[in-house]
This record gives C-alpha cells, structure tokens and sequence, in this order.
C-alpha cells in the first residue's frame, strides 16, 4: 500500500493509498490512538525546518502529510496550522515538496518520521491504530488497553483509595 495522503483535522482522519492498480480513500470519525497523533505531531520541527520559521513548536499543529511521487523519488509537502497570537484564526501552512533525497532533500530524521506516520496511516486503513478497544484482544495487545501489569499499577492508588472508603 502506498499512502499518498494523510490528514487530520481532530475530527476526521482521511488517508488517501494505492493499493496495487486500484486507488482509494479511507475517511473514519473514529479517533486514532494515541501513537498515530503522537508521530503526526513529531512533525512539528520538520514543519518549522521547512517553512523556515522560528517559533515554539507548540503554535504548530501537523495537520497531515501528502506524498508526491516521481519514479522511485518521494516529494512530501507538509499541512499545519500555526497558531497567531494576534488572531482569531491560525495560519494555514501548506509548504512546499520537499525531496526526500538530495542537496535541498528532507532531513532524514524528519523522513524517518514521516515513513513511521504512513505506517502509522496503513494500519489505520486496515482498522488498527484507532482509539477504540477491541473486544476480542488480550490486553496489551494493541487494543488500547494496557497489559495486567501495569493495569495493576495504573489503578492501584484508586483501588486503594476505594478500599479506605469501604473500610
């Protein structure tokens, strides 16, 4: 599967792929997990490397990734908003194709993170990588819940807690 588009916009996430000859488009309400935003957000410093801006990386926010292909050759053109602290409304960043090989290439610290988002969007196509809990997997599988180890210990003070409320 190669993804050609990833976006996000809090609400929707949208991947456009090509499977084989066929293309496609997933668009789901349905939240990512937590690992999906966290490397859609790691983006925020290739965004302020490629626009050249210098600003806290906290007034970005990485909105999706479009991929450009030419032969073997991969172009990604990043979409953020940039927070404006004299405005109601952000600033749109829809930046230009960057190379992913080259002299005026990409980073290849940002493409690392930017094959781990596509990653990231090809098991979410397939299902996975969404913030909903899976019924019929063992915990600590990657169904968002955590393993019974450490479900002991994220509860543990609360059940403590409950406990003295009894006694």
């Amino acid at each position: 599967m190669d993804i050609n588009r990833v976006k996000y916009d809090g609400t929707t996430v949208a991947i456009d792929y090509d499977n084989g000859a066929v293309r496609a488009k997933t668009e789901s309400g349905d939240k990512p997990s937590q690992t999906f935003t966290r490397r859609l957000s790691k983006l925020r410093d290739a965004v302020l490397h490629v626009a050249e801006i210098d600003c806290e990386p906290k007034l970005i926010t990485v909105t999706g990734v479009r991929i450009v292909r030419k032969g073997d050759e991969r172009m990604f053109v990043l979409i953020a908003k940039k927070a404006l602290l004299e405005s109601n409304s952000p600033l749109n960043l829809n930046l230009p194709p960057k190379p992913e090989f080259g002299d005026n290439g990409m980073p290849q610290e940002f493409v690392a993170q930017i094959d781990s988002l596509l990653e990231a969007a090809e098991e979410y196509a397939r299902g996975q990588m969404r913030a909903q809990l899976s019924l019929f997997q063992p915990a600590g599988t990657g169904n968002g819940m955590p393993a019974e180890e450490d479900a002991e210990e994220l509860y543990e003070p609360a059940l403590e807690a409950a406990d003295e409320l009894v006694a």
